[in-house]
This record gives C-alpha cells, sequence and structure tokens, in this order.
C-alpha cells in the first residue's frame, strides 16, 4: 500500500462447612441438648447437615449447559480470539430470550487471554470463575457441573474436561478463593441478567459455559522483520518499507505499532529535550502523532489494534508494507523504522513493564539534503 509521506517537523513517526463433631465420643454431647431428640448415628447426623445437591437450574439455564434448541449453531471447531475489553463492548438486547441465543455472541466459541483472580463453587455447582485484564476490567466466566448438563449436550465432554482440568489445578469450595494465574479461557459468549454477581462485566457477558482453559499459557511466537529498500537517501528517492510476520505458537491477539524514530537534533523542536522525538502512526495509517519516546506510551496512535494472528502462521510478507518518495524539507540525520507487537492494551496502564514488547523489529536511514 502506497502512502504519501507528509513530512515537516510533524509529518514523520516512529516509537522505538458446616460445624460437625470432631470425633463419634462428641455425638452424645450433641444430643443431649436436643430437648426429645432421638438417639442419632454418627451417618445419619452427616447426612442431616450434609449439603443439598446441587439445584442445576437459574436463569437461561439451557443457554448456559448446551441444552437449547439453537445450540446446535455454535461451532465447536471455530475459536475467535478476544479480550474483556472488547466483549464488554458487546451490545445487550433489551430482552434475554429464556430458551434461544443471541447471535453472533452467543453462537460463538471464544478465547481470551487474562488473569484468573478469584473462583469459588455456587449453589447451582457452577465454578464462579472471574478473570481481570492488565488495564483492570472483569468478567465472568463459568464452568458447570457435568452432573448438571443435560444429555444431547454438545457441550458435554468439553464442561466434563475442564471441570477435571480445573479440580486438578485448585480445592474449590462454597467461598471465594484467590489465585492471581495467568490463564487463557475458552468457552460459549452468554449474556447473564446484571443482578450484582461479583467480577461481572458492565454489559453482564460470559464465557458460559467454558470449554478449555490453559493454566500459563505460552506467549505467541510471532517474530516480527523489517527492512528498507535503502540506507541513504536523497530527495525524490523512493522509500520502500517490508515487513515479514511468523508465528510458531497458538492463536493470539496483538497490538501493532508502527513509528519513525527522528534525528535527535529535532527533538528539542519538537517538544523532547531528550533527543526522543517519535513520529507513530495509527488506525490503519489514518492517523499520525509526533511526540516523545517518554511521553506516556497509553498515548502512543495503535496502527491496528486487536489484530488476530492465527497459529503455525508460516512467514508471510508484506512487500509493500509502507512507501513514499522521501521529502526536501525534512531534517537531515538518522531515521529507524520500527514496528512492534504487544499483547492488547499492554500500555493502557501507563507504564511498560517487562513482557510487554516481545517482539520488535526495525531498520534505518540517512538523509543528506
Amino acid at each position: 500500500m502506497a502512502h504519501t509521506f507528509l513530512v515537516g517537523v510533524t509529518g514523520l513517526a516512529m516509537f522505538a462447612g458446616a460445624c460437625l463433631p470432631a470425633s463419634p465420643e462428641e455425638i452424645p454431647h450433641v444430643s443431649a441438648h436436643i430437648a426429645g431428640a432421638p438417639t442419632l448415628s454418627f451417618v445419619e447426623i452427616i447426612d442431616a447437615v450434609a449439603p443439598p445437591p446441587p439445584q442445576c437450574e437459574g436463569a437461561r439455564w439451557s443457554v448456559k449447559t448446551g441444552t437449547d434448541p439453537d445450540a446446535q449453531l455454535v461451532n465447536l471447531g471455530s475459536v475467535t480470539p478476544t479480550t474483556i475489553q472488547t466483549m464488554s463492548g458487546f451490545v445487550p438486547p433489551p430482552s434475554l430470550p429464556e430458551n434461544a441465543r443471541v447471535s453472533p455472541v452467543e453462537t460463538t466459541v471464544w478465547a481470551v487471554d487474562a488473569t484468573l483472580t478469584l473462583y469459588m463453587e455456587e449453589d447451582d455447582a457452577d465454578y464462579h470463575v472471574i478473570l481481570k485484564d492488565q488495564a483492570g476490567n472483569t468478567m465472568i466466566t463459568e464452568i458447570p457441573s457435568p452432573s448438571c448438563v443435560g444429555a444431547g449436550s454438545p457441550f458435554a465432554e468439553g464442561i466434563a474436561r475442564v471441570r477435571s482440568k480445573f479440580d486438578a489445578m485448585f480445592s474449590v469450595t462454597t467461598g471465594f478463593q484467590v489465585a492471581n494465574i495467568p490463564v487463557r479461557v475458552t468457552g460459549v459468549g452468554f449474556f447473564d441478567f446484571l443482578h450484582g454477581q461479583p467480577g461481572v462485566a458492565p454489559n453482564g457477558i460470559e464465557l458460559h459455559p467454558v470449554l478449555d482453559i490453559v493454566f500459563n499459557p505460552s506467549p505467541s511466537a510471532l517474530a516480527l522483520n523489517l527492512t528498507l529498500n535503502t540506507h541513504s537517501v536523497a530527495p525524490g528517492d523512493p522509500v520502500q518499507v517490508s515487513v515479514t510476520a511468523a508465528n510458531a505458537g497458538g492463536a493470539a491477539l496483538v497490538d501493532l505499532y508502527f513509528a519513525i524514530l527522528l534525528p535527535a537534533a529535532s527533538g528539542p523542536g519538537l517538544g523532547c529535550p531528550n533527543g526522543d522525538a517519535v513520529a507513530l502512526f495509527g488506525n490503519a495509517f489514518s492517523t499520525v502523532v509526533v511526540t516523545c519516546v517518554s511521553a506516556p506510551p497509553q498515548t502512543f496512535p495503535i496502527l491496528f489494534q486487536h489484530l488476530s494472528v492465527p497459529a503455525g502462521l508460516p512467514v508471510t510478507g508484506v512487500s509493500n508494507f509502507f512507501s513514499f518518495m522521501w521529502p526536501a524539507s525534512v531534517p537531515p540525520g538518522t531515521y529507524t523504522f520500527a514496528i512492534f507487537a504487544t499483547p492488547p492494551d499492554a500500555f493502557s496502564d501507563g507504564t511498560i513493564d517487562a513482557g510487554d514488547v516481545p517482539t520488535f523489529a526495525f531498520d534505518s536511514l540517512s538523509f543528506s539534503p
């Protein structure tokens, strides 16, 4: 794609349980305090105080467990990577159908990378699992009890598998427990009614049921490369930026940035006394912002936000990723072109942390008028 390269000092861009007796001996003591109570055996007392079986019911229960008529519309062979922020933007209908799905949100299998913060078992035996992203957004994911999944549900196998995997990792109780572990959760979209449930997204969106969970997932093995067709230019010379990408890991979402680091001498005139002026392109090359590398990173424009990178992507190139004729009106010096990817919304917390920029590629050229 060819893009007009409008320079000047403002035109270039880059970054570089219940209380049971403790022992059988205590049972007579317990019975003695119940006026007229018959003598109970230890087994009878346990049966009397044992929690009731799960009720296996609730609002939109058939949709939650896959026994609704629309369950067959869910393509279990296709998984769409997304984020909590994106899903929190889905608009629910004015009213939620009790026994039907809201397409396409509730007919899609989604995958979210986030931090598992809290979990517990609810009265209906669902595991209530809260996820949180780097920006502090939260959403609920739910793992039903296999015993509560009706016959014929296409989700039954996945639910049983993920429930077993979760039980192998945690001892779940009816009270919230803290986890704080990175996860990749895969499940079917579901709009729940808002009733003050802990961790709920503002629109009530959930992954319900969860069909898979990966603890401490390996990050995508995305590799980027950037090359220029020349390393020395004069006014009017063509400049072409070529980019390749490959991913030897799993599918992932990334935010992609493209920038040009300007000559250090131009920095003070652009409000960057440290000589770190940079121009960053945003919104699919529709905008360009000149700022400083030391500026708050959440202000950096994103070229492509939440870009989906497929698993096992072979080396794929774009030979004309960005091209222009070099203008005569720009300052002399070295210009460094860079492309880098971050996890979704990595800079939203205002800091660049370790692991925020897992892949980065650059190339430079010099200009002498």
